[in-house]
């Protein structure tokens, strides 16, 4: 395997994702924050020249020596690091490595306004003012319209149920892995994120975690398909295991490969640590085995899932129906779980489609008795909007199918003619034919005629993102509309002059399957959408 992790980027573009950072507090959408971050850093230059020049002490000049190099020291290694360079380990760009950095940006901004303020009053209240609502404009843009997401909540509950005492868990990739740290205290392996995972690395890391273990449970997260494109760690498990179970959390997977007998014969059985969580809806006692329901979390997002978890302590007598009080009413039929005499926990999968109108809805389970309780209530909210179009503001109109009822309508390309190191603007319009469940990646590649080593392949210029950054996934798509999904696709800044393809396609967020693509005749068409030609010259040459 290859230990490499960073990826080619411009001087420019971390400078703006940097700068932006610090004054606004995001990483996303850099354009839409250009200006005031501009206005922001232009306020932090003409105080601190001044500032600078007034110190007198050995102390202040001191202190103001240290803040620069707080700004200045630690983004240039940074910078180095993230470089892909072949002969040491390289880290991804990744803005978490800027927040830190904030307190002496605030700082030095704060002495040298503090230091005018004596003299320029208004001129200092206007460039606070300034600082102010770029902060604030940040923090809408992150706040507005956004709810907390189960990334862990319902996985980790289910593996904490369900794990026996001699069973490991592999944490594959292990990007975020603090994230998942802080709902699971228990001892995990990471699949590191740095890893270009291939069949003799996946069999180095699992072989001695797998014979020392009754079975392993395997977390998949959206990385996983980007270190494992072949899948080579879930196929090693899936090659050794007596038997297995999945459960599908949207972003994530969780699976459990059993690799004895005996473990295969307690599958369904909860472990030691099965729990019914303290903040669950207690069912009064009667009739039908159920004693709980636990609802994940209380505000969710159109095209989000529910993952209710059910209590039994013995198994259903038949099917039961999952009800939505609200705006609308909607149910969901459920078959009764594969559960043992002692009961266990049923996770409900239900997913709230687009045509859900937004509103506060009562959860009611109705078991197979007839009795329908209460068991909490959410908030559907929409997510961000994102501007649409209609079909004649389209360049480049399509009219290809990617999976069962996801179309490309068309595209916009901003350039076919771009230097190495400078991006190309990209967008796609999408179209779906009924609500969608199931959540996808866009991947956008600018591939080459020759190899590019320090990416192990022919793409010189990649981006993949759900749609519009994440703030339209496809699950919250309404039937018809057209979405407009834009991509800023940067070059490599030693990508050799020649021509390129541009290409496109869709993948599972989890399992990383791509959709196939077919055309209006039906004809298929591989894996991905090749849009374009995009010629790629020198730096320097118009």
């Amino acid at each position: 395997f290859g230990w490499f992790a960073a990826e080619s980027f411009s001087p420019v573009f971390f400078l703006q994702l940097y700068a932006t950072t610090l004054a606004a507090g995001v990483s996303e959408n850099l354009e839409r924050f250009l200006l005031p971050t501009l206005a922001v850093m232009a306020i932090l230059v003409a105080v601190t020249i001044p500032l600078w020049r007034r110190s007198r002490g050995g102390d202040q000049r001191a202190g103001l020596v240290m803040l620069l190099a707080g700004l200045i020291l630690p983004a240039a290694l940074v910078y180095l690091g993230a470089l892909p360079f072949d002969l040491f380990y390289s880290v991804r760009l990744a803005p978490r490595y800027f927040f830190p950095l904030a307190v002496c940006f605030y700082s030095l901004l704060a002495l040298g306004l503090a230091a005018e303020a004596q003299r320029r009053r208004w001129l200092v209240a206007a460039a606070t003012g300034i600082v102010t609502v770029t902060a604030l404009l940040g923090l809408i843009g992150v706040q507005s319209g956004h709810v907390r997401r189960d990334l862990y909540d319902s996985l980790t509950g289910m593996l904490q149920a369900y794990r026996q005492p001699g069973d490991a868990v592999v944490l594959h990739s292990d990007k975020d892995w603090p994230v998942f740290a802080a709902q699971y205290d228990e001892s995990w392996t990471g699949v590191p994120n740095a890893w270009r995972v291939d069949a003799d690395s996946a069999a180095g890391l699992l072989e001695p975690i797998w014979e020392a273990s009754e079975g392993i449970w395997l977390v998949m997260t959206p990385e996983a398909a980007q270190t494992d494109p072949q899948a080579q760690v879930r196929g090693w498990l899936e090659t050794h295991a007596l038997a297995a179970r999945t459960w599908d959390y949207g972003d994530n997977t969780l699976a459990f490969y059993a690799r004895t007998a005996q473990r295969q014969e307690k599958l369904n059985e909860t472990g030691p640590a099965f729990a019914v969580p303290p903040k669950a809806a207690m069912v009064p006692p009667a009739d039908d085995p159920l004693d709980a329901a636990w609802l994940p979390l209380r505000r969710y997002a159109s095209g989000d899932t529910i993952h209710l978890a059910l209590f039994w302590r013995a198994p259903s007598d038949g099917d039961l129906r999952v009800i939505l009080h609200g705006p609308v009413e909607r149910e969901i039929a459920v078959a009764p779980a594969d559960l043992p005499d002692t009961g266990g926990r049923q996770q409900v999968d239900v997913h709230l489609t687009s045509d859900l109108p937004p509103g506060r809805y009562q959860v009611a389970v109705q078991t197979a008795g007839g009795q329908e309780q209460p068991v909490g209530s959410l908030a559907l909210i929409r997510p961000p909007t994102v501007r649409g179009a209609s079909a004649g503001e389209i360049d480049h109109p399509l009219d290809l199918r990617l999976g069962p009822s996801i179309r490309l309508v068309g595209y916009d390309l901003a350039q076919q003619d771009v230097a190495s190191g400078e991006s190309l603007d990209l967008t796609l319009y999408w179209q779906t034919d009924k609500p969608l469940t199931a959540r996808y990646k866009v991947f956008t590649h600018l591939l080459g005629e020759i190899y590019n080593a320090s990416a192990g392949n022919f793409i010189w210029g990649q981006v993949d993102s759900e749609p519009a950054g994440g703030q339209a996934p496809t699950t919250a798509w309404t039937p018809g509309e057209i979405v407009a999904d834009r991509y800023t696709i940067p070059v490599a800044v030693d990508a050799p002059s020649g021509q390129y393809t541009l290409e496109i396609g869709l993948y599972g967020l989890v399992n990383g399957e791509r959709l196939t693509v077919v055309a209006a005749d039906d004809q298929p068409l591989g894996d991905a959408v090749k849009l374009s030609t995009v010629t790629v010259r020198p730096v320097g040459v118009d």
